[in-house]
């Protein structure tokens, strides 16, 4: 694509023009191009930064009809992605479309009949907005925490006797839960509104478990709970400090140390998350 091979000087003397070419061909009936373009207005986003703010009026009823549309999986994914690109290309400033897209993804998880991949960029998305508004993603926190609890619930069930696919499903899963757990944390933290978290705690905890009891893990899950436990720790510190001392947490670390063998920066996330719970 051109805006991605083209440097900033050129991207911003025409980003007028490219963004008119692409409102048009998002007026237009196909959501197959509606996908292409909207994978255009990301990279656009990417280029011109907080710039980009002008055009948010213009594309957000395309971006929430998008978001909205979990028919077709493909048209939501790419809007998802777009919400992630302009949150990290806009940050505070994503404030003024938040209220309708945190809904609109919301809605996403909790319709049972959405197409499963849907979900873990979903709940990244999610992620992405606590990082980029700060302390102002409180107004969001119950409800966005309340589904995010619910869907970290769902149990895969004994290993042995589910797919692949299924397991791979439900490591993305929890991993993106993970991380959206720990954007929220570092969110709140911008505006020292962390502890707004702390009722949070247990069900956090409370995942970490489940992903241990099942032992259907890959690395990448273990690592993202390694990284949230130590987020926990050292944002919300004495306050935690004894539910951080159970069990689940010797035997997280204990599970991270052996997956250490095939990936040193699990080892040194491992090592980070032991002193910061010691404080």
């Amino acid at each position: 694509m051109i805006i991605q091979r083209a440097g900033s000087d050129f991207v911003g003397k025409f980003k007028d023009n490219f963004m008119t070419i692409f409102l048009k061909v998002l007026n237009s009936s196909a959501s197959t191009v509606h996908e292409e373009a909207f994978l255009a207005i990301s990279s656009l986003a990417r280029q011109v930064g907080p710039d980009f703010e002008k055009y948010v009026p213009h594309i957000k009823p395309f971006l929430i009809k998008g978001l909205e549309n979990l028919r077709e999986a493909s048209v939501a994914k790419t809007a998802i992605g777009v919400t992630s690109d302009l949150s990290s290309a806009l940050g505070p400033k994503i404030a003024m479309i938040s209220d309708d897209v945190v809904n609109a993804l919301l809605k996403c998880l909790s319709d049972g009949s959405v197409d499963q991949d849907t979900k873990p960029p979903a709940i990244q998305a999610l992620g992405d907005i606590a990082m980029a508004i700060g302390g102002r993603f409180e107004r969001y926190l119950r409800s966005v925490m309340m589904v995010l609890i619910e869907a970290s619930k769902q149990r895969l069930g004994r290993a042995d006797a589910a797919s692949l696919e299924q397991i791979e499903f439900f490591n993305e899963l929890r991993q993106s839960i993970l991380e959206a757990y720990s954007s929220i944390m570092h969110g709140l933290s911008m505006d020292k509104a962390q502890e707004h978290y702390l009722p949070f705690v247990p069900p956090t905890i409370a995942l970490v478990d489940l992903i241990i009891s099942e032992a259907s893990f890959d690395s990448g899950v273990i690592g993202a709970a390694v990284v949230t436990v130590t987020d926990v720790a050292s944002l919300l510190g004495s306050a935690v400090r004894e539910i951080l001392q159970s069990p689940v947490i010797a035997k997280l670390l204990e599970i991270a140390s052996q997956t250490a063998s095939s990936n040193s920066r699990i080892l040194r996330d491992a090592q980070i998350c032991k002193r910061t719970i010691a404080g």
